[in-house]
């Protein structure tokens, strides 16, 4: 429903329209401005980024020895720190790349979930802005999802009438469902959700 139906950043709602913009990236930061949830977002996907960049730089070769090179170049007078340069540069190096990918998917590039040596074949690993999103969505607790949801509901059903208040449309549902196994053998399922 959400990726259906709620904006976000590169998918913004028609101008002039109350509430936020991205709506999506509000579920994640929960912040009332547009700039703080893009912000937040941001840091996020740069960790991600950063985590699979990072385990990229360990599996090249080339790259580690020229980070070797350079920490005991600058580590030539205080040798001890030589392997603290060596993992700074790294952190570095994939933080820079990080960047990289996250402005391309601001772009609206795609950029792999997971890069391996070689790059070649990747691509069909590859996820856009708003499937990054979904992912940072899934990482978010139900609860919170459940009630920024319904103020992005309440903000949008406001643009109609001014005065609507989710909660005081919902106090309880109970929701069953049924359905069977490849065995043919039925199940039941019965939630109850309470909103006080």
């Amino acid at each position: 429903y959400v990726m259906d139906h709620f904006a976000c950043y590169g998918k913004q709602k028609k101008s002039g329209a109350m509430g936020l913009n991205y709506e999506m990236e509000y579920l994640i930061g929960g912040k009332s401005s547009d700039k703080q949830n893009l912000e937040i977002v941001t840091a996020e996907l740069l960790l991600i980024r950063e985590i699979d960049n990072y385990l990229l730089l360990l599996q090249d070769e080339a790259k580690q020895l020229e980070a070797h090179g350079i920490a005991t170049a600058a580590a030539s007078l205080v040798p001890w720190m030589e392997p603290v340069v060596y993992q700074a540069l790294l952190i570095y190096w994939a933080y820079e790349e990080s960047v990289q990918d996250v402005q391309a998917l601001f772009r609206g590039e795609t950029v792999p979930l997971v890069k391996s040596l070689p790059l070649e074949g990747v691509r069909e690993f590859s996820l856009g802005y708003e499937e990054y999103l979904l992912l940072l969505l899934l990482m978010q607790s139900r609860e919170n999802l459940v009630m920024r949801s319904m103020d992005v509901i309440e903000l949008f059903i406001r643009e109609e009438d001014a005065g609507f208040q989710m909660d005081a449309c919902i106090a309880q549902a109970c929701m069953n469902g049924e359905f069977y196994d490849k065995y043919n053998k039925k199940y039941m399922i019965s939630k109850e959700i309470r909103y006080d």
